[in-house]
């Protein structure tokens, strides 16, 4: 989950996750707590959009 209004993340992640996923090559996986939890490939990516609030940001990717 990428959360672009939490510690700056933009939606250039996602683009950037979608050129990863086409390398098909094992990438590690790090946990929001830091653990390493070994490599893994990136089969596909979706995205979905929440909305909520008055103002309209994107609140979660």
């Amino acid at each position: 989950m990428i959360l672009p209004t939490f510690r700056g993340g933009t939606t250039g992640q996602v683009a950037q996750m979608r050129l990863q996923a086409g390398l098909s090559i094992p990438l590690p996986l790090i946990s929001g707590l830091g653990n390493y939890l070994g490599q893994w490939v990136i089969n596909s990516i979706s995205t979905r959009r929440k909305f909520f609030g008055r103002m309209v940001t994107t609140s979660e990717l």
